[in-house]
């Protein structure tokens, strides 16, 4: 898939946990460097905008496929673990 002209792979994230924990940690420290620069009069509305805006792209671009990645490589070391010692 074409995303603004960057290349996204079709993926599946069923059964996946670290890309969930990983993109809200990711949106935890978005939402507080904005409070700091938002005004108060416009926080209520602005803050949780722009934190899913900003956090979503940089979820489905980055932390998505990194924390698939993440658990792909787990499951192979346990399977492999277990597998070999039995």
């Amino acid at each position: 898939m074409n995303f603004f002209g960057i290349e996204v792979a079709m993926i599946g994230y069923q059964g996946t946990v670290f890309p969930v924990l990983l993109a809200v940690w990711f949106m935890s420290m978005v939402e507080k460097r904005l409070r700091r620069v938002i005004p108060d009069a416009l926080d209520l509305i602005l803050t949780p905008f722009l934190t899913v805006i900003i956090s979503g792209f940089i979820a489905l671009l980055l932390i998505g496929p990194a924390g698939r990645a993440l658990g792909d490589g787990i499951s192979f070391i346990l399977s492999t673990l277990i597998s070999h010692a039995g």
